[in-house]
Formats: structure tokens, sequence, C-alpha cells
């Protein structure tokens, strides 16, 4: 048999096998780089060439050394032999393969196309300070191999999508690819198979990663959705408790003082207002198609702020700081506790505050006995040099039923988890500690409870003077 020809399918059937190999694979791999160095590994042994350097192709269209093989050889790729008229172009440019026989006498080019085309080309060499650098690095070696200084080129590419170009050569060891027994025409056509194999395989990664991002970004929105929703229900809840507080109150006085009754229905009717007001600015981010909870931080004294919490507590519970007075059946009683050294002013979302707070009273209420007291106390934490904090720790404390300890781990993490189910009547979505807790970190603050079975529980979160 004629030496040329077995060597010719000596590598043909190298070439054949490692292709099947690296094809098999490459499907099985999930990310680019593994996928890419697993064709850099394939190229050098078909071709037993020294190095395979991958250029990826960045968004701004430029070129830049990914992997080579072996290993620390991408600082002497000579990558400014990517010449802005260069075989690197030309094979993104035709989406194909370029093979350069003679480096130091780079006048012709044997083009592959995409779509198997062989062309050649005289009018892109490669620029003369990279063959002279190739020449004083090489050229010793090739002049004792007797062997032509060559460079195989190729383009990542599908329809529609590049993603970057290769090159690879044996010049560390003065050797041609064409020595292995492959003529130019077969060098590109298996150089073109394993590069359309692993573009295949990295679209598909792509796909897969996209449609991996689509998903998440589906369920994060739809648990933006659930957020703002589900705040949305605990704050008209809290501001409604202000309407039926002066409802009640407004019944039971309208016979014996019808004055005082007219007044009740009239703060009523504002605070129904002030609630549907509410809720359109709630619901805004459904407009703007953000559906994200927004928050809406002003500048506001404490005192001011302190004041209108207490009149939203005072429709609520019948005594609030000791004043109100007990009517018929025992009443829940809330006291405020003012700690020295407050700030004077806050930036924050005051109705997000507020929303907090009738949350968390409203829970007190709900798992104590009648007639107990709710403490909500505001300390400051972070004292600066003028004895003024930069936050505050408010904290609502019950004399209820306690958490068990398997819920605290749970309580501010999950949707949908009802503490006492045996003691509720329907009325509960199990969403308010978790939706108050997300509103919580957006005000910049965070949450935290220490709770006992039959001694209460104390909810705190702390909040910064400047948002």
């Amino acid at each position: 048999m004629d030496v040329s020809l077995a060597r010719y399918e000596q590598f043909r059937d190298r070439a054949i096998n490692r292709t099947a190999q690296f094809a098999y694979e490459a499907l099985s791999m999930g990310n680019r780089k593994a996928v890419l160095c697993s064709m850099v590994a394939a190229f050098t042994d078909i071709f037993q060439t020294d190095r395979v350097t991958y250029y990826d192709l960045s968004t701004s269209g430029r070129l830049k050394a990914h992997t080579s093989n072996p290993a620390g050889l991408v600082e002497r790729s000579h990558v400014n032999d990517i010449h802005p008229d260069g075989p690197l172009k030309t094979v993104l440019d035709f989406e194909g393969f370029v093979f350069v026989p003679s480096v130091l006498q780079p006048d012709m080019y044997l083009l592959r196309a995409k779509d198997g085309q062989f062309s050649n080309f005289t009018d892109n060499p490669l620029d003369q300070s990279v063959v002279e650098r190739y020449r004083n690095d090489f050229g010793p070696k090739f002049e004792e191999t007797k062997q032509l200084m060559d460079i195989g080129y190729g383009c990542l590419s599908m329809p529609g999508r590049k993603f970057g170009a290769f090159k690879m050569d044996s010049m560390l060891s003065g050797r041609s690819l064409l020595s292995v027994g492959v003529g130019k025409k077969q060098l590109l056509s298996v150089l073109s198979t394993v590069a359309n194999m692993t573009s295949l395989v990295l679209a598909g990664i792509d796909k897969a990663v996209l449609t991996d991002e689509a998903h998440r970004k589906e369920l994060a929105n739809y648990g933006a959705v659930l957020d703002l929703s589900q705040g949305a229900v605990h704050a008209l809840a809290g501001r409604f408790m202000v309407v039926d507080g002066n409802m009640q109150l407004a019944l039971r006085l309208l016979k014996k003082d019808p004055e005082r009754a007219r007044d009740l229905i009239l703060k009523a009717l504002e605070a129904t207002r002030k609630a549907n007001q509410y809720m359109r600015d709630y619901f805004q981010p459904v407009k703007e198609n953000t559906f994200k909870i927004k928050i809406k931080p002003e500048e506001i004294e404490l005192p001011v702020l302190l004041a209108e919490m207490k009149e939203l507590l005072k429709n609520k519970f019948k005594a609030v700081d000791g004043e109100g007075e007990s009517e018929g059946e025992q009443k829940t009683r809330v006291e405020l506790i003012l700690r020295d050294g407050l700030p004077k002013m806050v930036i924050t979302d005051k109705d997000k505050v507020f929303d907090i707070v009738l949350e968390l009273v409203n829970n007190a209420e709900k798992y104590s006995p009648k007639g107990s007291n709710i403490r909500i106390v505001f300390q400051p934490i972070d004292e600066a040099a003028d004895d003024t904090a930069r936050e505050m720790l408010i904290s609502v404390i019950d004399q209820g039923i306690g958490i068990r300890p398997d819920q605290i781990t749970r309580i501010f993490k999950e949707r949908d988890l009802r503490l006492h189910p045996e003691m509720q009547k329907g009325n509960s979505t199990g969403n308010g500690l978790y939706v108050s807790n997300k509103i919580v970190n957006m005000l910049g603050g965070t949450m935290k409870v220490v709770s006992e079975e039959g001694k209460g529980s104390t909810f705190s979160f702390t909040l910064p003077a400047a948002y």
C-alpha cells in the first residue's frame, strides 16, 4: 500500500473515531467552557497539534483568547495575528474555515465556506510584524524539519449567531498540520465537522440557559405579584380596622351621644376614602408593569409619625397610652413606650411602617387573652456622636400563647403559614408575617421574633432613620 494512502486512512479513522467521541461527550456537557475545552482536545488528538487557541467573540465584536492546549500557551498564541484584514476576520466574515499553507509566504489561503465550497484567497495576508514573530520564534525549528509553517483557522457559528474563532498549529514541533497524512481540503472538512458540532452544542446550551433564565424570571415575577397582592390584602385589612373600630363605637353611641356618633361616622368615611386611595397607590406598580411593592420614602418628624400611628391604634383599641374608656367587655390595651435617644426625624415610607405595626398588633391581640396589654416599644440602636440614633428598634410585645420553636425558624420564610389554625375562623391568610418581613427588608431593616409557648411573643424590626 502507498505510504501516503496508509497515512491518510490512519488519519481518517482517527478523525472519525475522535469526532464521534467528541460529539458523544459534548452533548452531555452543560457549560460552554467544558465544550470548548473538549473541542480543543479533539483537534489536538485528530491533527496531533501542539496547540489550539479559541477566541471568544465578545458583544463588542472583539476576539479574546479563551482556551488553549497545552495549558499556559495562550500567552504565546500570537494574538497579534487577529489583524483587521487577517485570516480570523475572513473566517468570521464567511463563517468558514481557512488554511494558510505557509505563514512565511502568506499570499494564498484556502477557504472552506459554510456551504462546503472551497475558494482561494490572496488579498488577506498576515501582518508583516506577525510574520516576523513567527519567523523568529519558530523559523529555526522548521529549518530543521524541512516542513512548511502552516496554520488552520475556523469559525464557530450557527445561522444568525457567531460564537468565536479558533486557530491551531504545530509550530512548537516544527511540523506541518499536513504531515499527519491529510490534504488541505480534508483538513478543512474535518475542522468544519468538529466545529459545526461544537456550534450546535453551544447553541443548545445557550437556549437552555435562556429558557432557565426565563423560567427564573417568571417565578420571580410570580413571587413579586404574590407579594404585591398579599401586601395589599393585609394593608387594606389594617386600614379597615380603623373603619370598623369607628363604626362599632358609633353604633353603640348612636342614642346616648349622637353628636359623637356622627363624628365617628365621618372619621370612618374619611378612613374609607384614605384606604381606597392607599390601595390605588399600592397597585400603581401594576400600571407600570413592574408588579413589585413600591417604597415611597418621605421625611417626617418622629412625633408626627407616632401621633398618626396612635390615632390609627385608638380606632381599633379602647385604650392607647391610657387614653380611652372601658365600656362593657374587657378590651386589649396598647401602650407606646419611647426610650431616650430616638431620632427627631426619619426618612421612611410611613404607610408601610403602619402596615407592619398594625399587622403585628393585630396578631398580638388575636392570640392574647382579652383585657391583656400590648406594648409597642421604640428604642434607639447604633447611636451617633450627637446621641441621636441612626436606627430604631420597634418591638411589639404581647402576653399571648406564644409560638412553637419549630415554627419560629419558618415564620418569615414561608407563605400560607398559620401558627394556630385551631384559633382561627377562616380570616387568616397565613401570609401577614411573610409579607411584613419582605417590606421591612425593603425599608432597609431586619425582623426577628422571640417567643415562649404560654408566655407571649416579642416581634421586633429595625428601621433606619434614613431610608
